[in-house]
């Protein structure tokens, strides 16, 4: 640190005081720097929240396919992925009665990740055994998007996920 000492003589008035703080020139680059570094780091930092929405909507999806599944082996009776528009539902004929039950809420993939849900089946049931019995031999295939971002899941009429998405 500096000290400066003036000296002062008793005849003379004292140096003029010079008023804290910043200009409005210094102000104003530290606006302009900001507004720049915004500009720039924002659509990266959209693009990492639009991934980051998709991919967790996408392992909710995954988890309740599973949760579905393991339900009918659980059970031992029919279990389903109901989905409706961007909603997906797990339930289960728990009690032999025929009349599927939730299992949990509905999870709004649209209003809770911002994404949007297409699917080539609006339900897939599972058998006792694990096995989706409702799907054709190609299986089902559900694409989520949000924006430009994309991802889609394939499931197997033996259950089975494809590991990267569908082909």
């Amino acid at each position: 640190m500096r000290h400066v000492v003036t000296i002062v003589s008793a005849d003379s008035p004292p140096p003029p005081a010079r008023p804290a703080g910043f200009t409005v020139v210094e102000l104003l680059i530290v606006m302009v720097v900001m507004g720049l570094v915004t500009a720039i780091t924002f659509p990266r930092v959209s693009a990492a929240r639009s991934s980051a929405a998709l991919h967790a909507a996408r392992v909710q999806f995954v988890a309740s396919l599973a949760t579905a599944r393991q339900a009918a082996v659980r059970f031992g009776r029919p279990a389903q992925l109901r989905r409706s528009g961007n909603s997906i539902e797990v339930r289960a004929d728990s009690d032999g009665t025929g009349v599927f039950v939730s299992l949990a809420h509905p999870v709004p993939l649209d209003s809770q990740f911002s994404v949007t849900l297409t699917a080539t089946v609006d339900s897939i049931v599972f058998g006792p055994r694990g096995l989706a019995s409702n799907l054709s031999s190609s299986g089902a295939r559900f694409a989520l998007a949000r924006g430009t971002a994309q991802d889609s899941v394939c499931l197997t009429r033996l259950g089975e996920l494809a590991p990267r998405g569908c082909r």
